[in-house]
């Protein structure tokens, strides 16, 4: 096995749009495509950051303080078995961290680590998912969940596992549902989430921090709000339906929400629709666009928009694995409506100041639990290169970074308080949009992770050309 030989350099230097790299970690004699897996996540919220390398089958882990000049003591694990499959999550536990991974046959483990004196232990959960398809899975609160669903049922299950290997299950019954609206191949959520493209492919959405459009793409999405998870399906022509359950208690709650109508001639595949705090947005596209947004609380339309009211002057269509000078402007409506209604809608809604920014479109490509990385073209621009996929579990980055690896068409609509349409607005140009501009003039390469602490935005990447771990903070 090749060593890899660490050596830590503090680098400190004020560089434009408020930027700076606090830290650099040199790593040498690894080739990028070596590279398995790499995140890095935050432990203790406003002080510390773990940078984990996975580099073939060894794996390095690495810690430091936000307020300190140097990198704590690397934790090494060598030969990491192939039987562990992929890590999917982590969570501290006592005064070390535990990883945890998901092997291909859906077996179950974690490895528990400690910085300070090196203790390791891996093993196996005791979990068997008989019956049930999973339908995703995410660390919080130092456990790790899976969301699975019963086959040929309405029974959803959550199964929590902790960080000293205990695990409990909860058992969620949406039987009481009429998933089937008419169609006698649909007699329960498992057929009706099954119909829609055939998969059990669904999006986890945190309201806690900012995402891209392509969180948006998937039909079925899953909400993180305090201790309740929110599923919204859209597989339906007529009707969003929201099911919320307790992840502690076995206690559930649903809503069915009424679409803008839309030509007979349309299908469950032209509409799609978007949570953000109380209100559903709904994106409705055949021949032209249908936009409204619902208070869930009365479940009352609060706004309706067509066509004409949606704001084309940032209407870009955006090539995969390209860069900014590869885009180009659709000027006609036209044009603009024929690539929404041939591509899979997406619609994300975020806070922009006081006001709302809705990002009203489309996305083609690859809108998977894994993020794309060139591994053959040193510049990442992505001109025959071959395309590998790395398993990542940070959310947050995995959705914001993403967004220039996929080929989107939208528009941006700018709403006051009061949901009017602000017919004048720009988009603010604020923090994501420099950090976004920046990775798209520096060699973009797909191993980025960005956390945020306090505000501001800490982004990790390893360098393919200087073969280093940079650790860059970016201020307000």
């Amino acid at each position: 096995m090749k060593k890899i030989i660490l050596t830590f350099v503090l680098l400190i230097s004020s560089l434009v749009q408020s930027q700076e790299i606090i830290n650099t970690l040199d790593i040498n004699d690894f080739e990028i495509d070596d590279v398995r897996y790499f995140d890095t996540y935050n432990i203790k919220k406003d002080s510390s950051l773990v940078s984990i390398f996975l580099i073939k089958n060894d794996l390095f882990a690495y810690n430091y303080e936000l307020t300190s000049t140097a990198f704590g003591k690397p934790f090494v694990y060598e030969k990491l078995k192939n039987k562990y499959g992929q890590i999917v999550g982590h969570a501290p536990h006592k005064n070390g961290h535990t990883l945890f991974l998901n092997s291909y046959n859906e077996k179950w483990f974690y490895l528990y680590f400690n910085f300070n004196d090196q203790n390791v232990s891996l093993e196996q959960f005791d979990l068997r998912l008989k019956s049930e398809v999973i339908l995703n899975s995410f660390s919080n609160d130092h456990s790790h969940y899976i969301l699975t669903i019963k086959k040929n049922s309405s029974t959803l299950i959550l199964h929590k596992l902790n960080t000293d290997g205990t695990q409990e299950s909860n058992y969620y019954d949406f039987s009481s549902i009429d998933f089937s609206e008419g169609l006698r191949s649909i007699s329960n959520l498992y057929q009706f989430i099954k119909a829609g493209a055939g998969t059990f492919q669904t999006d986890i959405i945190s309201q806690d921090y900012p995402m891209s459009m392509r969180s948006s793409n998937d039909k079925v999405k899953i909400y993180r709000k305090n201790g309740t998870l929110i599923i919204t399906v859209d597989n339906s022509t007529n009707f969003t339906y929201i099911l919320e359950l307790n992840k502690e208690k076995e206690k559930t709650s649903y809503k069915i929400i009424s679409k803008n109508s839309l030509n007979e001639e349309s299908s469950f595949t032209d509409s799609n629709s978007f949570l953000f705090e109380n209100n559903l947005f709904i994106k409705s596209s055949f021949k032209e666009i249908n936009f409204s947004i619902v208070n869930l609380t009365n479940s009352q339309k609060i706004g309706t928009y067509k066509t004409k009211d949606i704001f084309f002057n940032n209407v870009q269509l955006i090539s995969k694995n390209k860069r900014n000078k590869n885009q180009q402007e659709i000027i006609s409506r036209k044009e603009y409506l024929k690539e929404i209604v041939n591509s899979k809608p997406a619609i994300y809604v975020e806070r922009s100041g006081d006001n709302y920014t809705a990002s009203i479109g489309s996305l083609k490509g690859d809108s998977g639990e894994y993020r794309m990385e060139c591994i053959t073209v040193p510049t990442g621009l992505g001109f025959g290169a071959t395309i590998r996929k790395i398993p990542k579990s940070n959310t947050f980055d995995n959705d914001f970074l993403d967004f220039s690896r996929i080929e989107r068409v939208y528009s941006k609509m700018v709403l006051d308080p009061s949901f009017n349409h602000i017919s004048e607005a720009r988009e603010e140009s604020g923090l994501l949009k420099r950090i976004r501009n920046y990775l798209n003039t520096n060699n973009y390469n797909g191993l980025e992770v960005l956390n945020i602490i306090n505000r501001e935005f800490y982004l990790s990447r390893i360098n393919p050309d200087t073969k280093r771990l940079e650790i860059r903070v970016f201020k307000n």
